[in-house]
Formats: C-alpha cells, sequence, structure tokens
C-alpha cells in the first residue's frame, strides 16, 4: 500500500510517501533523553491545554 500525502514547501517534491513498517523499523533510533512534556486534553478546555503545555515547556 502506497500511502501519499502533500509536498513540503521549498522541497521542490510536490508528493511525499509514507515509509512502510520495516523502513520504520530498520532507521536508526536515538533514545530520548530530555523531559517529555504531556498533555491530556480529556475533561479540560483548549485554553488549560495550552496553558499547561507552556508550563511545562517553560519548565524545561
Amino acid at each position: 500500500m502506497l500511502i501519499v500525502i502533500g509536498g513540503l514547501p521549498g522541497t521542490g517534491k510536490t508528493t511525499l510517501a509514507l515509509p512502510n513498517r520495516q523502513q520504520v523499523v530498520d532507521r536508526e533510533h536515538e533514545p530520548w533523553e530530555r523531559k517529555r512534556v504531556v498533555v491530556d486534553t480529556a475533561g479540560q478546555s483548549p485554553r488549560q491545554s495550552l496553558a499547561l503545555l507552556l508550563r511545562g515547556l517553560a519548565s524545561g
């Protein structure tokens, strides 16, 4: 299956094909070593979610 998405501005490519599972598995991956910011949007407004995100980003 080939899934095609729109191209990226400035790249000269009009379409990009998403990688298949094996291509993703074969990629070199590096561990995430920084603190994550997790925003659970269930039960809160977009404004509350944004405030939580901004606090998380500000803390480092």
